[in-house]
């Protein structure tokens, strides 16, 4: 059970033969409440393999490779920050990556399909796929944060990201806290700008405040320089809230 602060809601993981019940119990609580109860078929999280970037399931991590439509010899992104929509576990990702195309994990196979992107022009250069309940998260490959809010950036915010293909933990500083680019496809994309500078494929990768004990995530790396979409601005405008637990 956890308290999902951005939905103002509560979210409970039951077994299966109990479904039935919880869902009924959970509608009149709800209505008691007035509080929204989220129930679905879940189980502890539990590390069944995390040895490398290519191969950590159950669950997976946000820092994780991702790869666009098969897995041996095919392009890289990855993960970003696990969401909710609407009880929905759906991962964060930078929206050129590919929106037409499905992903998948090495160390699981087919992972799901981009839902929604904000990757136009005067938009943000992110992207939601879908992922299986049971393997989303809140957590970060390499480090130590259990991300539970999104926070604003400003000038100066230490930062840190997950980058898969770097394959390392990159930390540094926001250079500017609001900003617009172009990329060759879209003009007046929106975000910010850090200091660490990234490699091909590190695009999706999930940035959030320094020290990680702040378990705050920031924004979604889109360019080998460093810009990023802010987490919170992307959520606040499809309605979604960052998965906490």
């Amino acid at each position: 059970m956890a308290v999902d602060t951005p939905a103002n809601a509560i979210r409970v993981a039951v077994d299966k033969d109990a479904l039935a019940i919880a869902e009924e119990l959970a509608s009149e609580i709800s209505n008691e409440l007035g509080v929204p109860i989220f129930v679905w078929v879940g189980q502890p999280v539990q590390n069944v393999a995390c040895t490398n970037r290519d191969n950590c399931t159950s669950p997976m991590k946000a820092g994780n490779a991702i790869r666009r439509g098969g897995i041996p010899g095919t392009a890289r992104c990855t993960m970003g920050f696990h969401i909710f929509v609407a009880g929905d576990t759906q991962f964060l990702t930078a929206g050129h990556c590919g929106f037409s195309f499905s992903w998948y994990h090495t160390g699981y196979g087919f992972v799901g399909n981009p839902i929604k992107t904000q990757w136009a022009n005067n938009g943000r250069d992110v992207m939601t796929v879908q992922v299986n309940n049971a393997q989303g998260s809140n957590q970060i490959y390499g480090d130590t944060p259990l991300i539970t809010m999104t926070g604003v950036a400003w000038v100066g915010m230490p930062v840190c990201a997950s980058a898969a293909v770097s394959n390392a933990i990159k930390c540094g500083s926001v250079q500017d806290d609001y900003l617009t680019w172009s990329d060759g496809t879209y003009t007046g994309i929106q975000g910010a700008d850090s200091s660490m500078t990234f490699v091909d494929g590190d695009s999706g990768s999930p940035l959030y405040a320094s020290p990680s004990s702040l378990n705050t995530a920031v924004g979604i790396i889109d360019t080998e320089s460093g810009k990023f979409a802010i987490v919170r601005d992307a959520l606040n405008a499809w309605g979604y809230s960052i998965r906490n637990y």
